[in-house]
């Protein structure tokens, strides 16, 4: 994957993870899991980030942190779909690997 969509991509993934292990449990900690696929061919990926803990409201507040979140969404032309599920909480950002460059004159 490329650097340009890596980082953006990890900046994600490092906020959602933040926002659990900050709101999602209580003193007896919880379960976040992180999961990354290849989609069609391998011209996708998916990323989830989920926890176990108390759930959020959907859609949810949008703070700062959430905020950065859709900015670096946009910024790889990503998909961010905030998943309604039984208990915890379920993010996915779906992107596209690889983006053609337009050369310019």
């Amino acid at each position: 994957m490329p650097i340009d969509r890596a980082v953006p991509a990890g900046l994600v993934v490092n906020e959602l993870v933040t926002n659990s292990i900050k709101y999602a449990f209580g003193n007896d900690g919880g379960r976040i899991t992180i999961r990354f696929q290849m989609i069609g061919n391998s011209s996708e990926a998916c990323i989830v980030v989920e926890d176990d803990g108390k759930g959020m409201k959907l859609p949810p507040k949008k703070g700062l942190g959430l905020s950065l979140v859709e900015g670096f969404a946009q910024q790889i032309q990503g998909r961010l779909e905030f998943v309604d599920v039984e208990r915890g909480a379920r993010t996915r950002l779906c992107f596209p690997v690889l983006v053609e460059r337009t050369s310019q004159h």
